[in-house]
């Protein structure tokens, strides 16, 4: 099996670093890469505040894709789960 190499002229020290040294490369790469992958998924994403959401059905509204009725209870609905106002988590 050797001797096919060696005729071939790739059993030289220099073919086999070469392929080695690839071959490290590309896991490097394969590492780095999936890395960054696994950090994407498990990103941890802060839920939207109440205040980008009223932003978000104002502009549905302004588009015409809530009716004022719609806009009305979904607002009343959102301002149900929002903490009372004058209300601070900060501690003085």
């Amino acid at each position: 099996m050797v001797n096919w190499l060696k005729g071939a002229g790739l059993g030289s020290p220099a073919y086999y670093y070469g392929g080695l040294v690839l071959l490290v490369a590309a896991l490097i790469y394969g590492l780095i890469v999936a890395k960054r992958a696994w950090e994407e998924a498990h990103e941890d994403l802060e839920p939207a505040s109440l205040d980008e959401l009223l932003e978000d059905l104002d502009e549905a509204h302004a588009a015409g894709e809530l009716d004022e009725g719609e806009f009305a209870r979904v607002k009343e609905a959102l301002g149900k789960h929002s903490p009372p106002p004058g209300s601070s988590s900060s501690r003085s």
